[in-house]
């Protein structure tokens, strides 16, 4: 699956768990802040500019124990947008994909 359909199918996640009722949150290592500061230092270190970036979201799979931390410029435009991969256990950062 290309890197930008992934992205957009996230972005289209996000939008509709937004806009549902509010889940009950599985148990997790690290907290939502926690894992967006990680993705945060990571990204700098790959040289993002996190000014250009107004909204950041962190999700939890709780069948992979991994977070997906989505950084999204807004308006969006082609390439506007970034993932990191955290694992809740160690708190490393698995993968990181730039916006196409």
């Amino acid at each position: 699956m290309k890197k930008t359909t992934l992205g957009l199918i996230l972005f289209l996640f996000l939008i509709h768990s937004a806009s549902g009722q509010q889940a009950e949150q599985p148990l997790t290592n690290l907290t939502q802040e926690q894992v967006i500061e990680i993705a945060k230092e990571y990204a700098v270190k790959e040289g993002q500019n996190l000014s250009h970036y107004q909204k950041i979201s962190a999700v939890y799979d709780k069948d992979e124990r991994t977070w997906d931390v989505s950084f999204m410029m807004d308006p969006l435009p082609p390439g506007g947008w970034f993932d990191v991969i955290v694992d809740d256990k160690t708190g490393k950062v698995l993968n990181f994909w730039p916006g196409e």
